[in-house]
């Protein structure tokens, strides 16, 4: 089915796949071999690792004897060259450095940033990798989660983390789509608008394109609704899939679920209210009954489907130019841009 350019998939049960090692190699003799995922505490599940050169373990020369590490689901071991590895330390370990190896040198080099890994990539061609990284924050007396990027020059060991269009924002995905370009999908906290942004590393600059609410596609009425929204209870009962209840903040909200890079698809997940808001035994909670919904988006030349104007770009520059530091320069050549 599809509904304004994008195609509902429908329902789809997720499963996890069984633990099992994890080997990666670079072609040249330099592998990581990753141990069995263990749940060492609640939600965080990290591995042991072994490195190997020319079919000799060299993890006692270049590993700390604690070290555990948390690879992301969105993991990319070697730079396109094979010269480079990343290695992501689990965040408990006394020291939680997330590690660069040049592959040929052995010099290890530590990049020390708050907040855990999210993901990382190195670029399609050169040395330089992208990282994402989450954590919390405390904003007017709530705790927030909020995700920042950075760009690692593995030959020049120079680290830049760039501000975002939108504030402190989730970041659900991020890729190079090609050597000099990111693209990114953005969670707004501050208005629940969600964007599909290209950034050109080259001119430092951004092309964000809206995309659709889940209420658009699926026409659900949020006026009712929005109470719930900025609940970070469990109210919403998840009436088929594989978790009885999720908080309220993600309704009426897509989450990304994966990328078909040779079809130049996301799909993205939601959940559809299937009845109205109901009350708690108590009498004072709220909760409602929801199902969840695949979608898939198909990008193109021009932008992902759903609106791609000067005005909604105008828009994150002006929220950019608010929160950002002016004496950097940087936002006045962004405002600049899109004007």
């Amino acid at each position: 089915m599809k509904k304004g350019g994008v195609h509902i998939v429908g329902y789809v049960d997720p499963v996890r796949s069984p633990s099992s090692p994890r080997h990666y190699s670079n072609g040249h003799g330099f592998e990581l071999r990753f141990g069995v995922e263990d749940e060492i505490r609640m939600g965080l599940w990290a591995r042991d690792l072994c490195l190997v050169k020319d079919q000799r373990d060299i993890s006692g020369t270049l590993l700390p004897d604690d070290l555990l590490t948390a690879t992301p689901e969105e993991y990319d071991p070697f730079s396109r060259s094979g010269t480079y590895c990343f290695i992501p330390t689990c965040p408990i370990v006394k020291d939680h450095s997330l590690w660069v190896i040049n592959t040929d040198t052995l010099q290890k080099r530590a990049l020390k940033f708050k907040g855990g890994l999210t993901l990382n990539e190195f670029a399609p061609a050169g040395e330089k990798m992208m990282i994402v990284s989450g954590h919390t924050h405390i904003d007017h007396g709530k705790l927030t989660f909020f995700n920042q990027l950075f760009i690692y020059d593995c030959a020049t060991d120079a680290l830049s983390e760039i501000e975002v269009p939108c504030g402190r924002s989730g970041i659900e995905y991020a890729q190079w789509i090609d050597p000099t370009t990111i693209r990114l999908i953005v969670s707004k906290r501050g208005d629940r608008t969600q964007w599909v942004m290209n950034y050109d590393t080259v001119h430092k600059a951004f092309e964000a394109f809206k995309l659709p609410p889940p209420s658009e596609v699926f026409k659900f009425d949020m006026a009712p609704l929005e109470e719930l929204t900025t609940s970070n209870r469990y109210c919403l009962n998840i009436a088929r899939g594989w978790s009885g209840f999720t908080v309220g903040t993600l309704l009426n909200q897509w989450s990304f679920v994966n990328y078909d890079r040779d079809k130049a698809v996301y799909r993205l997940k939601t959940y559809v209210p299937i009845a109205p808001i109901h009350e708690g035994t108590d009498g004072k909670t709220k909760g409602i009954d929801v199902i969840d919904q695949v979608v898939e988006y198909h990008y193109d030349g021009s932008g992902i489907t759903g609106e791609a104007t000067q005005a909604t770009n105008r828009e994150l520059a002006t929220a950019a130019a608010r929160s950002a530091r002016n004496s950097s320069g940087f936002w006045q050549r962004l405002k600049q841009l899109w004007s």
